[in-house]
């Protein structure tokens, strides 16, 4: 959410004492966690939560929102965790004793209507912004069922982020025909 960058936590901005001085005060420190294009990939494949999968309870928004849904093995807990440029929200669901919550239950279904819920307030009046695409990346039409290079016959095309050089450089040949699959006759 911070475009790559670690910012160091600390406690007390300033403390000021009665005759004005400043007996102590701390600034953000801030240092590159990971390179930016790796990031924004990244950020992409968690965006893509949001647009297609799992996450999109909270498409509504009309906010630029990514995250990660969860469930654990035995339905003991199910989390998401969300962002907008602005704001970094997680969410969890189970019993603090380990205890399984009982029946089949998927985060996508219970927690991201809430998070996106509370999103919509806290992002209420927050002018809306869209994460920085980075020099160093590229976007190629990519066929979604060979992950090649789309040509006009793919049916499935999707618009993907690149590091420069990392892209494909073979273009699909796949027919695109329908397949039957044949059933077993018993």
């Amino acid at each position: 959410a911070a475009e790559g960058i670690h910012n160091e936590p600390y406690a007390i901005a300033k403390i000021v004492d009665s005759g004005g001085t400043v007996l102590e005060e701390n600034f953000p420190q801030s240092s590159e966690a990971i390179p930016p294009q790796l990031n924004f990939l990244i950020h992409q494949a968690l965006r893509s939560v949001v647009t297609e999968g799992t996450g999109n309870g909270a498409q509504y928004l009309n906010v630029p929102v990514a995250g990660k849904t969860g469930t654990s093995q035995d339905q003991r807990d199910l989390w998401f965790v969300g962002y907008s440029p602005d704001l970094v929200c997680g969410i969890w669901m189970g019993y603090d004793d380990f205890t399984a919550l009982g029946r089949k239950l998927a985060a996508g279904g219970i927690l991201v209507p809430w998070w996106a819920q509370f999103m919509q307030e806290a992002l209420k009046g927050s002018p809306q912004k869209e994460t920085r695409v980075p020099e160093g990346i590229v976007f190629e039409k990519i066929d979604h069922d060979t992950g090649l290079l789309a040509t006009p016959h793919c049916k499935r095309v999707i618009l993907e982020a690149f590091i420069e050089g990392t892209q494909p450089k073979k273009y699909c040949n796949s027919s695109h025909k329908e397949r039957k699959t044949k059933r077993k006759e018993n």
